[in-house]
């Protein structure tokens, strides 16, 4: 029953906890899962934050006989996520010798290992360092741009959004032939608003100029394009936050998806719109956007892969 409900490994009459800190990575772990997911953590994290876990419950008796917790990219990860952890498992060891160490004696390992980075790799002869970008990852895009093979195994790593930006919309303007584009529809939350006659000054026109990681106001699309979840959606199925898919087939309110990589690899599924808020909006009203929950992935920053 443990097995069943916490998705732990067993590995010589020992349990070991396997975590990561994207839905992506998740899907790459032995029944791994989010550590949100698997600690009980809220997901608007803080220093005053608990995990939903109780001493005598089935998950607290399945941590004080956990040996090993592995937590992929846990660098990634906010600090307060370890510390509630830290104190949550002294609390559930508080009737063992060990209560007093580090997250409750259990050993931690974030699964970090050396990563060798060729550097004869240059890039030369062109003008442009975009076009060069993507004729050194893409190099046969316009014959092989919608082969599921051919993109499977690509992708464009930036620095930072603005040059993920241009990338995406340099190789979008190479086949915008073929593109159909997707406007969100944007509301404010109104209870949130004390004074009407803020209403009249946030018009369609200003909401749709706004822009936050996440939340896309127009997406440009045709058959072939990679793109990434933004939601989950469906962790059982492969659907998590980052996980990478291919458009199929496009209508106007839902799109024919393929996934790309995972347990799920090669599925088709159905994604429509759906209604999305920041959890923590940058602006001094909540913004409403209803769109697909996707972003175009030729390019990515190097946080999102």
């Amino acid at each position: 029953m443990w097995k069943t409900l916490a998705t732990s490994l067993r590995y010589k009459h020992e349990i070991v906890f396997t975590v990561a800190s994207s839905g992506i990575a998740s899907l790459l772990l032995p029944r791994g899962r989010i550590a949100p997911s698997k600690f009980k953590l809220p997901v608007s994290i803080l220093d005053n934050s608990t995990c939903n876990i109780e001493y005598n419950d089935v998950y607290g008796k399945l941590l004080r006989e956990t040996k090993l917790i592995i937590w992929d990219e846990a660098p990634m990860a906010s600090k307060f996520c370890f510390e509630v952890l830290d104190k949550t498992l002294k609390n559930g060891m508080s009737s063992y010798r060990n209560s007093k160490q580090i997250f409750g004696g259990k050993e931690p390992n974030d699964g970090y290992a050396d990563i060798n980075i060729p550097r004869d790799i240059l890039i030369e002869n062109f003008d442009d360092s975009i076009v060069a970008i993507v004729e050194s990852a893409y190099p046969t895009f316009m014959d092989d741009y919608k082969s599921f093979n051919y993109l499977k195994s690509r992708a464009i790593l930036g620095s930072t959004i603005e040059v993920v930006d241009q990338i995406i919309n340099h190789i979008i303007d190479m086949i915008s032939r073929q593109s159909k584009d997707y406007y969100s529809s944007n509301l404010v939350d109104h209870i949130e608003i004390y004074d009407n006659r803020i209403i009249e000054v946030l018009t369609p026109e200003f909401l749709s100029s706004l822009r936050t990681s996440g939340f896309p106001n127009v997406i440009k699309l045709n058959v072939g394009t990679p793109i990434m979840l933004m939601r989950n959606i469906d962790q059982s199925e492969g659907l998590c936050n980052e996980t990478r898919l291919i458009v199929t087939n496009m209508e106007n309110h839902v799109l024919e998806i393929e996934i790309m990589g995972g347990k799920g690899h090669g599925k088709l599924i159905y994604i429509p719109r759906m209604d999305m808020s920041p959890s923590q909006s940058p602006w001094p009203f909540k913004l409403n956007r209803r769109q697909f929950p996707i972003i175009v992935s030729f390019a990515m920053t190097i946080n999102k892969s």
